[in-house]
């Protein structure tokens, strides 16, 4: 019995809506309601804000005193998010509520920084306990009789919500990864051999694999029509995309990611409006520097470094290397009509290194798209006679 009426009684909808459905109204922040529990949130950035909050909660707890209810005081908590949060003091029946470092919600741990390590130890920790009474009560240890147990009760509890609080620290995916380490230790006949050949014989993925295999497949599903209905709160901005929609940050997912829809939209139409100021140079760059610092195990290298590691030149190498391409399809003879607009034929005998007649323009007009192509005639002049001479494109 749950306050007088029994669990999985028709009568738990109708009294539900019949108390507590109207507690939103006149409410400004957002609310959810539930049977045992209600959530307030709401911006706090200025104190105006704060004030609607505030006001928000008074009206809660006029609510409760016209349908002769009580709010538990000791069980209502405020949770502050942002670092520059002033974590401001309200009220809710002349009490003040005490702040707290975490809360829970719909069975996730979240913390007051949105870091996951607090639900991956209570994850982990039931997982575990789980598996313990298994290991306990269970005399065969057999794959036939440990798997099934493994998959029912112990692994949908690794999984429960993964899409909110996946692991982002290396510290914590190894935490999740532990427990079925774990379990390939009790089925009998794979003690001693190695983590990846029990998971092959067994027929399983590694939890890490299983994340990301769930992230293509959902990204697989939006790019053939299937999820047209989250494009705009998933793939509005690519960026935002990476860092919050995707929870394994693998090269494997990170970089495919960035080529195909970070990349695009800063090389759309560059021939036109190549940057040619610092700022400029750097406002794009940056950019770069943010999706490599994304892929784990690269965050604390240069991005040189990071570059290197996942075969990416920087933006402006890649800018020269497409006006340099250009350049070699015009002096093979590819590009007459574009070529003659942006470069002059040289007198033979001026120009040196390489044997190539090619002379700068002076431009008055229409200067970004002319900018680049004066750059790769500068690298141009300067390439040695075999890279100039070569008859293939790739070799050039």
């Amino acid at each position: 019995m749950v306050l007088g009426v029994p669990q999985g009684s028709v009568l738990i909808p109708v009294l539900f809506n019949i108390f507590i459905s109207d507690m939103d109204t006149g409410v400004r922040s957002e609310l959810a309601k539930f049977l045992n529990d209600t959530k307030l949130w709401g911006r706090a950035s200025a104190p105006e804000d704060r004030l609607v909050i505030q006001a928000d909660l008074d009206r809660l707890q006029k609510w409760a005193d016209i349908n002769l209810m009580t709010f538990n005081i000791g069980k209502c908590k405020v949770l502050h998010f942002g670092g520059k949060n002033l974590q401001h003091a309200y009220r809710l029946d002349s009490a003040t509520l005490t702040s707290t470092m975490a809360e829970r919600g719909s069975g996730v741990m979240t913390g007051h920084k949105m870091h996951m390590s607090q639900q991956c130890d209570v994850a982990a920790g039931r997982a575990n306990q789980t598996l313990a009474c298994i290991h306990r009560c269970f005399s065969s240890k057999s794959q036939d009789v440990i798997l099934p147990l493994y998959l029912a009760l112990v692994k949908p509890q690794l999984e429960y919500c993964i899409q909110f609080w996946a692991p982002e620290f290396e510290k914590d995916v190894e935490k999740l990864e532990r427990v079925q380490r774990r379990v390939m230790c009790i089925i009998r006949g794979q003690e001693n051999r190695p983590y990846e050949e029990r998971l092959r014989a067994i027929g399983l993925f590694s939890l890490e694999k299983c994340r990301l295999r769930e992230d293509l497949v959902a990204a697989y599903k939006y790019i053939r029509g299937v999820h047209q209905d989250l494009r705009e709160c998933l793939f509005t901005r690519a960026a935002q995309v990476m860092t919050r929609c995707m929870t394994n940050r693998s090269k494997e997912v990170i970089l495919p990611l960035k080529v195909a829809l970070v990349g695009l939209q800063l090389e759309y139409s560059i021939q036109f409006w190549v940057p040619h100021f610092k700022r400029d140079l750097d406002n794009l760059e940056r950019i770069q520097r943010r999706a490599t610092r994304m892929v784990r195990r690269l965050q604390a290298k240069p991005y040189e470094e990071r570059s290197g590691a996942l075969d990416l030149l920087s933006l402006c190498k890649r800018r020269l290397r497409d006006d340099l391409v250009a350049t070699y399809k015009f002096i093979r003879g590819e590009q007459h009509e574009i070529g003659h607009a942006l470069f002059t034929r040289a007198p033979l005998g001026v120009t040196r290194n390489n044997g190539h007649s090619l002379m700068k323009n002076r431009f008055r007009f229409v200067v970004p798209p002319n900018f680049s192509k004066q750059d790769s005639v500068d690298w141009g002049i300067a390439l040695p006679s075999s890279a100039s001479h070569s008859r293939k494109e790739k070799l050039f």
